[in-house]
């Protein structure tokens, strides 16, 4: 998974600077996703409703794949402490549990 999530980083860091937003051509009906300085200009064309749908996802994709990035990082580093100290933990335990078999040999003695 974490070759996919760097191909996805790193296709998301090659893109065109968002945002992009989506134009209408009110003649055609065509849907077009552009950049602010217009360095993204693909056009969609038309193919009904459905292209209204897919040129915003695609417009909105630009900012939205890097704050999921984002947060899939964060969300990583979470379980990533909380899985080191749930390690910490069973360290904790086993030696607990040693000492207490220790213990209890002593006292059967």
């Amino acid at each position: 998974m974490a070759d996919r999530i760097a191909e996805i980083q790193a296709r998301a860091e090659a893109a065109t600077k968002g945002p992009w937003f989506v134009e209408r051509h009110q003649p055609t009906l065509t849907r077009r996703v552009v950049s602010d300085d217009h360095a993204l200009d693909a056009d969609l064309g038309y193919l009904g409703n459905s292209n209204q749908f897919d040129a915003e996802f695609i417009a909105h994709a630009r900012e939205d794949i890097p704050f999921l990035l984002d947060e899939l990082a964060r969300v990583q580093a979470a379980a990533d402490e909380l899985l080191a100290e749930r390690d910490a933990a069973r360290r904790e335990v086993a030696a607990m549990e040693e000492m207490a078999a220790f213990y209890s040999k002593q006292a059967a003695s």
